[in-house]
């Protein structure tokens, strides 16, 4: 499953220069202008990641995610055909990406997660007849390899301020463990963990959160933390109180996200599709098995009860995990991230995700200033729009990231930031966030200033349980604005007369009551083919049908939109 979504069937020796899931292109697709089957042997240096083709649907076979699969078939099975058919893929993709050479070597923190998921299928395969000594030596010298080209331009990794300088130390560190003993493997060890823990420091927050604004990447990140602590234990190294202690505020940020009947979290912020340690048979929007890893890990609690979710746990922890305590994570009913800029409320049924910056200290991911997710009942209902693709040139091409396609107000047919590059929108917006106890929240920001209007965003839990969001809107000009809103993909009715939107989902009937601007133009579209409106993309590369809701208004001075969310029992 590429992308944790896309299924192929390869064959012993795939090409490993094509789009993983598109393999009719292989004689079309162009990087730089070379042609696929020409570039084997040239330096990775050589190529650029925004060519007309989006290099993730290349790299993501090489991302070895499939090696995990051969190896615990082979722990359930013991049958040798698994080991077999690893090491003749590993030996193909060697002989087709010679160190250094190709696009699959061009990014470091891809080496990192392809070294990642080498090593632990070695060690599962170590005692297998087809684990040659022929083969180790092989793997050994992709392990040096591996660490040469992370630690010649680690400082690129670090500069991003992101996931990529946190994967390339773990990297290096992994790399500097499996070759120990040298001059060389001892300088790596250090300045992989040296800088670890800066970017550990700088990018997870005090209250948990990761400076990257994005629930996926949140994951990724603690993934790579868990690999790391599994790793330094195997090799009977002491685990460092720093990565003790993020680890932990950063796993208990993720775990108050997470609806445990379900798994899933507010899908915010952009998401590539990783899913680096692929060690249960949890489907990808399911969070489960990373929230408990990490709390075994870090803070030795077992925070689920049992479920296949504890897989992941087995094979990073081992015995350890069975000493852990049982201890439920009960949701508070209203929770203010002030360094992530998000909000949310809880009742018994319901769960209010409410997008509040105050003020950046790394680049925002998505427009989503003031976005609102809900689900009831643990069912989707208000939905974020996901991100499809960083490089695509459809219908999708940088859009995904906009406020228009988020849970928000817009006006004037602009954007509030600029997007300058594929992951730079400007400029950053300060905002300001009120929390009333129990459920009541109050955001606002200045991005919308340079057109004289100003949006203030309250949601609160009414008297007879409902949530409401009051949108508050002022411009001293005459203005136009549109209200956006996304909802799950269920069957539905518009009563334009009653501003009520009713839609069927598994666990009843649920409703959306609006009240907006004499004279609006309403309109609901599901999936709309010519356009990017009415879409959902959960999974990288793929989306599918949503329902978007959209008011059409003009005003002058104080206007006020509401929007009433209310489950039938």
């Amino acid at each position: 499953l590429l992308f944790s979504y896309h299924e192929v069937n390869f064959v012993a020796s795939p090409n490993w220069h094509i789009p993983g899931f598109d393999p009719d292109t292989a004689l079309k697709c162009k990087i730089n202008n070379t042609i696929v089957d020409q570039q084997k042997s040239e330096h990775w240096s050589k190529f650029s990641d925004m060519g007309s083709t989006d290099i993730k649907l290349i790299w993501e076979m090489s991302r070895f995610g499939w090696a995990y699969v051969l190896a615990r078939a082979f722990v359930k099975t013991r049958d040798e055909k698994y080991a077999e058919e690893f090491w003749s893929l590993f030996e193909d993709w060697i002989k087709e990406n010679q160190p250094n050479c190709g696009v699959n070597w061009f990014c470091g923190q891809e080496a990192s997660i392809r070294l990642i998921a080498v090593t632990f299928a070695v060690h599962i395969f170590k005692n297998c007849k087809s684990t040659t000594t022929l083969r180790l030596k092989m793997w050994n010298a992709f392990v040096k390899a591996t660490g040469t080209r992370i630690n010649a331009h680690l400082d690129y990794g670090l500069s991003q301020a992101n996931n990529h300088g946190i994967t390339e130390c773990v990297g290096l560190i992994t790399s500097s463990i499996l070759i120990a003993g040298g001059t060389e493997s001892n300088k790596w060890y250090q300045r992989g963990i040296q800088n670890l823990e800066r970017q550990l420091e700088q990018l997870i927050y005090l209250d948990g959160s990761f400076a990257q604004h994005s629930a996926n990447y949140h994951r990724l990140m603690l993934d790579d933390l868990c690999w790391l602590a599994s790793l330094l234990k195997t090799a009977n190294k002491k685990l460092p109180d720093w990565l003790m202690f993020r680890g932990r505020i950063a796993t208990e940020f993720l775990a108050d996200l997470l609806d445990p009947d379900t798994g899933r979290v507010p899908l915010y912020g952009s998401n590539d599709g990783a899913n680096i340690l692929p060690l249960s048979d949890c489907p990808y929007l399911d969070f489960r098995p990373t929230v408990q890893t990490a709390g075994i890990i870090f803070s030795g609690q077992r925070w689920l009860g049992a479920g296949p979710w504890d897989e992941a746990a087995s094979w990073l922890w081992e015995s350890d995990q069975s000493s852990a305590k049982v201890s439920k994570r009960e949701w508070l009913p209203n929770r203010h991230w002030k360094n992530s800029g998000s909000s949310q409320i809880t009742t018994s049924d319901t769960r209010v995700f409410f997008k509040t910056p105050t003020l950046f200290s790394h680049r925002p991911s998505h427009a989503d200033m003031l976005h609102v997710s809900l689900d009831w009942k643990s069912q989707p209902i208000a939905v974020d729009s996901g991100s499809f693709s960083y490089n695509h040139q459809g219908k999708f091409c940088k859009s995904m990231k906009l406020a228009k396609v988020h849970n928000t107000l817009t006006f004037a047919d602009q954007e509030p930031l600029k997007s300058v590059s594929r992951f730079l929108l400007l400029p950053w917006p300060e905002g300001k966030v009120t929390v009333g106890f129990p459920h009541y929240l109050e955001a606002t920001h200045n991005a919308w200033k340079r057109i004289k209007t100003r949006h203030e965003r309250r949601v609160e839990v009414t008297d007879s349980g409902n949530i409401l969001v009051t949108d508050i809107i002022y411009s001293p000009c005459r203005q136009k604005g549109r209200m956006h809103w996304l909802f799950e993909d269920y069957p539905y009715e518009l009563d334009l007369s009653q501003r009520l939107l009713k839609l069927n989902t598994p666990m009843g009937e649920f409703c959306i009551a609006f009240r907006v601007p004499v004279g609006a133009a309403i309109s609901i579209v599901r999936g709309d083919e010519h356009s990017d409106r009415g879409w959902l993309s959960e999974h990288y590369s793929e989306a599918r049908p949503a329902l978007s809701l959209r008011a059409d208004f003009e005003f002058q001075n104080t206007c006020q939109l509401e929007t009433e969310f209310k489950g039938n029992s």
